[in-house]
């Protein structure tokens, strides 16, 4: 569904269609809320995105609307992700210590590499679950469309307060948080992609030793 639809299908909801109760720059602001709630609920939104490395550089900017790192890549290697303390225990002088980077750690939003990379134009490619951008009216919006239909629900439920006494607002705000909930479970059973729930022992991982 487009950020239009979304719209109209809420405003449908509350026999509101012609109402100028609401505008729709309005509505939309009250879908892009909607839509960062559904993200920090859900972690519904993936997303990949690289940048390259700079010889001589450790620290680089976590991925625009990256709102939790699941992975780091260097090169192709994964990183191990480290706390600011051990990061401190590594390199207890504060010198930059060079080579290829073999873990990262984040704060502020800066992603810094330890030790710093000794080589330029690598790819560092992150693994991230997103928040949404805000979307036009017609733009594609950030949240899978398997999801759209509580969007929908969310957004009904965002306008009835300005509503004030609509007699639905319970009924919209009980739909809405059971999608969310609805939506936290999905994503996680899409997670588990063709495996079965089961407790994974040290000695199954995989290596290359």
């Amino acid at each position: 569904m487009t950020p239009t639809e979304i719209v109209e299908a809420a405003q449908n909801n509350l026999n509101a269609v012609s109402d100028t109760l609401w505008s729709q720059t309005e509505i939309l602001n009250i879908l892009y809320a909607t839509e960062l709630q559904l993200a920090r609920k859900t972690r519904c939104i993936e997303s990949t995105s690289t940048q390259t490395s700079t010889s001589g550089t450790a620290d680089y900017s976590k991925p625009t609307y990256a709102q939790d790192v699941l992975r780091v890549t260097y090169n192709g290697t994964k990183l191990q992700k480290i706390t600011q303390e051990q990061f401190d225990q590594l390199n207890p002088t504060g010198l930059a210590q060079s080579g290829t980077p073999v873990y990262y750690t984040f704060f502020n939003d800066t992603m810094t590499l330890y030790p710093t990379p000794d080589t330029s134009a690598l790819v560092i490619k992150t693994w991230s679950y997103n928040e949404p951008v805000k979307a036009g009216a017609t733009d594609t919006l950030s949240t899978p469309s398997r999801y759209h239909d509580v969007l929908v629900n969310g957004v009904t439920y965002g306008m009835c307060p300005k509503d004030l006494g609509h007699p639905l607002t319970t009924f919209w705000r009980d739909k809405w948080f059971t999608g969310m909930a609805e939506v936290e479970w999905h994503v996680k059973i899409r997670r588990r992609a063709d495996g079965f729930t089961r407790v994974s022992r040290e000695e199954d991982a995989l290596t290359t030793n």
